[in-house]
């Protein structure tokens, strides 16, 4: 018996389930892609507001620190500085910043607006808006150009030290902040806290970013009865930040954590919980954990996670101390893979590291992630 020749037309009713099936996927992938936002972190290393005029300025603060390593005693103000950087430096900062395509940025030491302005590459068309006073400085002013909103935290005062965040106008609605100065009050110097902004996205629901950049000195060692002061201002930061944290936890607002913690979580002494919140610890991710319920501990993003060559100078190792973790609803909501950590390339060498970046434009490479929004 010979087999029906079936046509086109007999062919319909089974094609209009496929290619139905197909819209949708198309659909869905829109949606995915159009709800993700990428989230960067950077320590660009005493980023001032104004760059020195020539080489000869770098030259003569580069002496000036020699002889004065105290920033305060050198006699320049201009020279008061970790990092000596002329407007060209400044330029290949913002093209670093630009190639990251991040939604959310935060920085960290940064002087002030003007400096982070600067790197975003707004600084021409830029139009300062007055700071906000309020009676505990604790509200900080919003910045913006065409493309970006920013706000960098008002506190310490006379700062030069100052976490910020930088968020694409494309990508939030609304913006608020507010300056978080208990972080800083274990410092000994540069009390700089921390900065927690609210961010409404043009898709999904409001979160909490907190930019923070805790105590350098004690990148691994354990910090119960410490004596090393460095260790011991990490502690109380520690002792603080998991207090706050599980104030906001108990908001249940998804929250985003990242910066520089000065501390490779990775590396640390092991310990399964730390006790109360008035007594020492030897591990500073496990007192941020402990005692918090299993859904609501953070996701640390950058667990296991090893810094490519050229990022952070020698005397960091590899082990990341840039951290980003998640909370709430955000937990496992960074696409896989997509956590990397971008090294100073030289563009006329390429896929060679620009010489000497870390005297000029960063001991830190960016860090980003992505996330789809849940």
């Amino acid at each position: 018996m010979r087999r029906p020749v079936l046509s086109c037309l007999s062919l319909l009713p089974l094609a209009w389930p496929l290619l139905l099936l197909a819209l949708l996927l198309v659909a869905w992938s829109g949606v995915v892609e159009g709800a993700s936002l990428r989230i960067a972190t950077f320590n660009i290393a005493w980023l001032a507001n104004e760059p020195l005029p020539d080489m000869a300025a770098v030259a003569a603060c580069q002496r000036e620190a020699s002889r004065s390593p105290t920033l305060d005693s050198r006699p320049t103000p201009r020279c008061r500085q970790g990092v000596f950087r002329t407007a060209g430096a400044y330029r290949l900062l913002a093209r670093s910043i630009a190639a990251l395509h991040a939604d959310v940025l935060a920085v960290q030491e940064v002087e002030g607006d003007a400096a982070l302005a600067r790197v975003l590459g707004v600084a021409s068309t830029w139009h300062p808006r007055l700071p906000t006073v309020s009676a505990t400085d604790a509200v900080a002013s919003i910045q913006e150009s065409a493309d970006w909103w920013w706000v960098t935290n008002p506190l310490p005062r006379h700062g030069k030290q100052r976490v910020a965040l930088a968020v694409r106008r494309s990508a939030v609605r609304s913006i608020q902040a507010i300056s978080v100065p208990e972080l800083g009050a274990p410092l000994h110097r540069e009390a700089r806290g921390g900065l927690l902004v609210q961010l409404t996205p043009v898709q999904g629901e409001p979160f909490q970013v907190l930019v923070l950049h805790l105590k350098s000195g004690c990148r691994a060692a354990g910090m119960a009865d410490a004596t090393d002061p460095a260790c011991q201002q990490l502690a109380a930061q520690g002792k603080i930040l998991a207090s706050l944290l599980r104030q906001w936890q108990a908001q249940k607002v998804p929250m985003i954590l990242l910066g520089d913690f000065n501390r490779a979580f990775d590396e640390e002494p092991k310990v399964a919980a730390c006790p109360s919140l008035d007594q020492s610890c030897v591990s500073l991710w496990a007192r941020l954990t402990s005692q918090l319920p299993a859904d609501a501990e953070p996701e640390l993003l950058t667990r296991g996670f090893r810094q490519p060559r050229g990022c952070y100078s020698s005397r960091y190792g590899r082990a990341s101390i840039d951290h980003i973790l998640l909370t709430g609803g955000l937990r496992g909501h960074a696409l896989p893979e997509s956590l990397t950590a971008e090294p100073f390339l030289d563009p006329a060498h390429p896929g060679q590291l620009r010489a000497y970046a870390y005297r000029f434009l960063s001991d830190h490479c960016p860090l980003r992630v992505d996330l789809t929004w849940p």
